[in-house]
């Protein structure tokens, strides 16, 4: 019997004891895989997971070639599998709506990346993160090693494009819960969520067609019949010439589409609603102080449009389905931490951090769309 010495230890090779994934002889066990990982933030869990899923595909012959991701692909990954996880709610059919819609990729090869993507947090030492990479390692055979370049790339795009969305739609199932904050009066989780949103630092921003459109100049805000609209200032209100009332209340429409749903998503009842949720905190968060629906972010133009602004606030948040006193209970504990008021500005009674001006404009926004003089912008 040929002897195998381990340094200075003499041992003999013994062909019953355990071996490693190499295949490599581990004297009394594969302790080594019970070590820790070395780098177990995100993208050093990216790294490690698709390290061994492409030794394992190139172990089998799926991949030609092996190389160890580089730290620009392990940090793609790691934004890919954080997205993946925190959709982890999502049945199949929904997840494969909002992560590989138009990508050639079965349900049973989606349900293993999801696998590895879930094994990957969990993981704490070497060998729970190779037992993660094996459904990876499956996925990338049943996509097939010369097309698994090109999906995964695709697999990136549609996250990064879902992100925004299911960020928010996480903050809402983590606000369903909380309880309602009575001496804030706040009145629903849809309230808890806009003003969790609205301290994201990196939420998307909504556009006009054109940057321009908040620089243009100051003109009338008029109605759909083009009467002036007169303002809590009592004089006519103002607006950015290229920017249209109905553009707000189309907006609105939309989340009130998705949160009754209309027929607008392809998806069940209670994830268009989540979805509804999601796009109306991140509608309001866009009325932020120098957000990009907030009508005096171009300084030259503040003080023509401070009616304006508000009254678009309404109007957005009327067409959305919100009730007058949710949504000023919202704009009052916003302001509470953000805004700053001149010392002898009127303020109002009933929601003490706005003034009286900005809760008759956000009343007169609700009175345009209940009555009708605006509406949906004309079509085609």
């Amino acid at each position: 019997m040929v002897n195998f010495s381990l340094g200075n230890q003499g041992s003999r090779y013994n062909p019953n004891e355990p071996r490693d994934w190499h295949g490599r002889w581990t004297r009394g066990g594969s302790s080594w895989e019970n070590n820790p990982l070395r780098n177990p933030g995100a993208v050093g869990r990216a790294h490690t997971l698709l390290g061994h899923a492409r030794a394992g595909a190139w172990q089998k012959g799926v991949l030609r070639d092996f190389a160890l991701p580089t730290p620009a692909e392990a940090k793609r990954f790691s934004r890919l599998l954080a997205v993946w996880n925190a959709a982890s709610d999502l049945d199949d059919d929904s997840f494969r709506e909002h992560f590989a819609r138009g990508l050639d990729i079965g349900p049973a090869t989606l349900r293993r990346l999801r696998q590895a993507a879930a094994g990957s947090a969990q993981a704490q030492t070497i060998g729970q993160m190779i037992e993660a990479s094996y459904p990876l390692t499956a996925a990338i055979k049943d996509i097939g090693g010369h097309r698994w370049p090109a999906m995964l790339e695709g697999l990136e795009d549609e996250a990064d494009a879902a992100m925004p969305v299911h960020r928010t739609r996480r903050a809402a199932l983590d606000h369903e819960d909380q309880p309602i904050d009575s001496e804030r009066g706040t009145p629903s989780s849809l309230l808890r969520l806009a003003a969790s949103v609205m301290n994201l630092p990196a939420a998307p921003e909504g556009r006009f067609e054109l940057a321009s459109d908040f620089n243009s100049k100051p003109v009338p805000f008029l109605d759909d019949r083009g009467r002036p609209v007169i303002g809590a200032s009592g004089k006519p209100a103002m607006i950015p010439e290229l920017v249209k009332p109905n553009y707000f209340v189309d907006k609105g429409l939309e989340t009130d589409s998705l949160l009754n749903n209309q027929e607008m998503v392809p998806t069940d009842d209670q994830n268009a609603r989540m979805l509804g949720l999601a796009k109306l905190a991140l509608d309001l968060y866009n009325f932020r102080q120098n957000g990009p629906w907030d009508l005096q972010r171009n300084p030259s133009n503040t003080p023509d449009l401070v009616d304006g602004a508000t009254i678009a606030i309404g109007l957005y948040a009327a067409a959305a389905g919100m009730s007058e006193d949710e949504l000023l209970k919202m704009q009052n504990d916003y302001a509470r931490e953000h805004s700053h008021f001149p010392a002898n500005t009127p303020m109002d009674d009933t929601y003490p951090s706005l003034p009286k001006r900005n809760v008759e404009n956000t009343h007169i926004g609700y009175e345009l769309y209940r009555s009708g003089r605006i509406g949906p912008g004309k079509k085609g």
